[in-house]
């Protein structure tokens, strides 16, 4: 196990690993930083409070995790969820998610995007209040830089999504559609959409999706999105009996 000294060495350690390069603008660079056999481990805050993020193979992963347990400012961490077994009781599962990625272009999109100015973002967060309101990103959070939407024949927003990219990788998220036109295809020409326009920019594009949504798991993967990130999130405890609470 080694103490990356700087920011900059964490991209690297990693591997170049897309989803390193989504949090980079989240790390919290007071916290360890370390690297081991592939894997690194950090703290980012991305949301309300901080997490421990672990990424790279389960079995360094999980030593990692252990060796730091100390110097961590949260009990909350994200794994791989081949680590859950190596780390026992002292690791309690709450969700599973994937990191999907690609850097290749699906076909074209069956409906045209663009993308929205700031007098239609009511319009976005009432799409979303109605049709996904668990959405992870709303008008106004810090991380989304713009939206993007699909409007009817009628000028209406039937779909939306959020620009969340970085300089290193482009991110969506929120992906959403009119809750009375499902399994007509918006999330899929939305998400489509949104895909040529962030690798306009960017040589990779990412997002995140609950492990759960099996809808979702069947559009990313016709998109062609990759899916070997896959990560349980839950609490470490310093042992099987009890554990620290998070620091916001």
């Amino acid at each position: 196990m080694r103490q990356l000294p700087y920011f900059a060495d964490l991209l690297p350690a990693s591997g170049g690993d897309p989803l390193v390069a989504h949090l980079l603008p989240y790390v919290v660079t007071e916290a360890p930083m370390l690297a081991l056999d592939g894997a690194v481990l950090f703290v980012y805050d991305y949301w309300d409070a901080a997490g421990v993020q672990l990424i790279g193979p389960p079995e360094p992963c999980a030593a990692l995790l252990v060796a730091a347990d100390s110097e961590l400012p949260s009990d909350y961490a994200a794994v791989p969820e081949e680590s859950v077994a190596l780390l026992g009781e002292r690791f309690r599962a709450e969700e599973t998610w994937r990191f999907r990625w690609t850097e290749r272009r699906p076909d074209a999109p069956s409906l045209a995007g663009r993308w929205l100015d700031d007098s239609e973002l009511g319009e976005v967060d009432a799409l979303l209040e109605s049709s996904f309101p668990d959405a992870s990103s709303r008008p106004g959070n810090r991380h989304v830089k713009r939206w993007a939407g699909i409007r009817d024949e009628a000028g209406r927003l039937i779909a939306t999504a959020a620009d969340c990219s970085g300089r290193q990788i482009g991110f969506m998220a929120s992906v959403a559609s009119d809750i009375s036109q499902r399994r007509g295809g918006l999330g899929l020409a939305m998400t489509t959409w949104m895909t040529h326009a962030l690798l306009d920019e960017h040589s990779r594009v990412g997002l995140w999706q609950y492990s759960s949504n099996t809808v979702a798991t069947a559009l990313y993967d016709k998109l062609g999105y990759r899916d070997e990130h896959r990560y349980a999130a839950g609490i470490f405890t310093s042992s099987p009996a009890g554990g620290r609470s998070p620091t916001a």
